[in-house]
């Protein structure tokens, strides 16, 4: 939730979180809805292209784990970039290899975030990347 400053309105941003570890999507949602996020969580790319179906008019920010079964954050940016080219997208990772051999996934609305991450470390990049909308 943030206000805006033009119409002094309360604005709710819309974050889709995925990522197939349990723990780390409930930390990270907890993190994120404290912040005063809209959190929509999936536990891996096809439940999250369903959400995005459902919700994409409302989502601000995508943040995807890169190594999932089934559909990987890498597949499944390339899906909703398809149709979304400026969405706005934080890939969460333990494997930064995946990404480096990947370069041309990391557009100017593309970043990364290392595992292990602090819940300091995500919200200021969450923060940062929606700021720069």
């Amino acid at each position: 939730m943030r206000r805006d400053v033009r119409t002094s309105q309360t604005v709710w941003e819309t974050i889709l979180l995925v990522d197939d570890d349990e723990a780390v999507r409930r930390i990270a949602k907890r993190a994120l809805s404290r912040s005063g996020y809209h959190v929509l969580e999936a536990a891996g790319g096809a439940e999250a292209l369903d959400l995005y179906r459902r919700h994409g008019h409302a989502i601000r920010l995508l943040v995807t784990d890169v190594v999932m079964p089934e559909i990987g954050g890498v597949e499944l940016v390339q899906r909703l970039c398809a149709t979304e080219p400026d969405l706005r997208v934080l890939f969460i990772s333990g494997h930064a290899e995946e990404l480096v051999r990947r370069p041309d996934l990391m557009g100017r609305h593309q970043h990364f975030l290392r595992k292990p991450f602090t819940i300091e470390e995500l919200t200021r990049m969450v923060r940062e990347l929606l700021d720069t909308a």
